[in-house]
């Protein structure tokens, strides 16, 4: 599975969890590539106790980021909201294409960087 599927599977499941259990206010996703990674953070204001341990809805979330060499944490305290953090790697070939403009229009990297002449990668979106 490529970075760019595992993002948006990443941040569809943890938004669908925060509709359904969070409670929350606002919810917020950003996206950043920096130092060869895809860093995607998705975070609410909700009831908070979420957790990765096994057996828990996430922890599939969690198989389906090691599958491509990623990482996923998530700081959740009851009551204080929760912070899911994804790092995906991301190959030198994929990052080479993004950088020289050569990536294709449909290619997430290069639509969150904005293309080649933004330099740094963020996007950043609140929900309501």
């Amino acid at each position: 599975m490529p970075i760019e599927a595992a993002a948006y599977f990443t941040v569809a499941e943890a938004l669908t969890n925060v509709a359904k259990y969070a409670r929350a206010n606002r919810a917020w996703v950003e996206v950043a590539q920096r130092e060869g990674y895809l860093r995607v953070e998705i975070g609410d204001d909700g009831a908070g106790g979420a957790d990765l341990q096994p057996g828990s809805g996430l922890q599939g979330l969690r198989d389906r980021i090691a599958a491509v060499n990623g990482t996923l944490t998530i700081d959740s305290q009851p009551g204080a909201g929760a912070i899911l953090r994804a790092q995906l790697p991301i190959t030198s070939t994929a990052t080479a294409e993004a950088d020289t403009g050569r990536g294709s229009n449909h290619d997430p990297v290069s639509r969150a960087r904005g293309g080649p002449e933004t330099g740094q990668a963020d996007l950043k979106r609140t929900l309501h």
